[in-house]
């Protein structure tokens, strides 16, 4: 939760969510939760195999409230860089954000501005850079970069659609994404 976003909730603390809308969001959270999960345990894969080391990138935290035991409440501050950040066997950096829907399509406006720049930055720098998305938690797809951030010229809208995204599927297991390129995986050792 960004600093804004918990202003606004002590601002409407008057207003309960309906339970409807509680649900959703509980389910929202959760299955985010999973699709970090499965990640995870596919970067520890792939560390383990000698292919990669990718990590989460750290969420900045701000406390707001001191409590005992050298405990406090804290929120979470807008993210300024992208969720997983590492390297590739051979040396090639690797950066991307990982975003879910329950929907049939994800829009572009769900990786923010400051998440864009980011891996904008680090493309131009060399490092492969994508979007990895997940549909439902049933399909997985790596989205480079450039498609991502030229979604509106090459689709006509902001938004991509499950169709629009199965050209970059990958595929998957119930314990792992296999998110990497076969080109990827077949980098050597830089002489």
């Amino acid at each position: 939760m960004t600093l804004e976003q918990y202003k606004s909730c002590v601002e409407n603390k008057g207003k309960p969510k309906s339970p409807e809308a509680q649900i959703r969001g509980w389910k929202s959270r959760r299955a985010g939760e999973a699709f970090e999960r499965l990640i995870d345990a596919s970067c520890e894969a792939y560390r383990r195999a000698g292919m990669a080391i990718v990590e989460k990138t750290p969420e900045p935290m701000a406390p707001i409230k001191p409590l005992p035991g050298g405990r406090f409440i804290a929120i979470f501050r807008e993210r300024a860089q992208c969720d997983y950040k590492g390297v590739l066997r051979g040396g090639w950096s690797i950066a991307f954000e990982a975003k879910r829907t329950d929907k049939d399509r994800i829009y572009q406006k769900a990786v923010t501005e400051r998440q864009a720049q980011c891996l904008g930055d680090m493309y131009r720098l060399g490092a492969n850079c994508f979007v990895l998305v997940s549909i439902r938690m049933r399909r997985f797809f790596r989205v480079p970069w450039l498609v991502w951030e030229n979604m509106a010229d090459l689709y006509g809208r902001k938004y991509m659609t499950e169709a629009d995204l199965a050209e970059f599927e990958v595929t998957a297991s119930p314990n792992r994404i296999n998110f990497l390129s076969e080109e990827e995986l077949a980098l050597k050792w830089k002489a």
